[in-house]
C-alpha cells in the first residue's frame, strides 16, 4: 500500500478536487458546489492525503458525536483505487467512532459491501425497521428537479 495519511482537519480538504469526484458519483451526481461545501462543513471529514499532501480520497460522518453517525461520500480517486486506500479510510473512520463511543452507525452503498464487511460493518438485521423520508429522484441535483 502507498504511504498515505488520513486527516480530520477540514483545512486539508481540497474542495475543488472533492467536488470533481462527487459531482460524478452515482449517489450525488450533479451536486452543486455550495451544497457539497455545506454538507462537508457540517460533518466530520476524513481526507486521504499522499506524503506531499495531495488530496486523493474522502469520507464524512454526519454525527451527533455521542451516539449516532451516518457514513457517506466515501470516495477514492480512480487512479488510486485497488491499493488499499478505501480499507485504510474505513479503518480510520471506525477508530474515530470507537473513540467517540458511537453506538449506532449506518451507511448506504450500491457496490462496496465487501469493503465495509471487511471492517465489521454488517447488514441491518431487520430492514423493515429502517425508513426514509420522501422520495428523492436519483437526478435530484439536476436543475429541472430543483425548485
Amino acid at each position: 500500500m502507498m504511504d498515505v495519511h488520513i486527516s480530520t482537519d477540514p483545512a486539508d480538504i481540497d474542495l475543488d478536487i472533492l467536488h470533481s469526484y462527487l459531482v460524478n458519483a452515482y449517489w450525488c451526481e450533479g451536486i452543486p458546489r455550495d451544497i457539497m461545501e455545506r454538507s462537508v462543513n457540517n460533518s466530520v471529514p476524513f481526507s486521504v492525503l499522499l506524503p506531499d499532501d495531495s488530496f486523493i480520497g474522502f469520507a464524512r460522518l454526519v454525527t451527533d458525536h455521542s451516539t449516532f453517525a451516518y457514513l457517506c461520500d466515501v470516495i477514492i480517486d480512480e487512479r488510486y483505487r485497488g491499493q488499499g486506500m478505501g480499507h485504510l479510510l474505513v479503518k480510520k473512520v471506525n477508530e474515530w467512532m470507537d473513540e467517540h463511543q458511537i453506538r449506532t452507525a449506518l451507511l448506504l452503498t450500491r457496490d462496496a459491501q465487501g469493503l465495509y464487511a471487511a471492517h465489521d460493518w454488517m447488514y441491518f438485521p431487520d430492514a423493515n425497521r429502517v425508513m426514509r423520508y420522501g422520495e428523492r429522484n436519483q437526478n435530484f441535483y439536476q436543475p429541472h428537479f430543483r425548485s
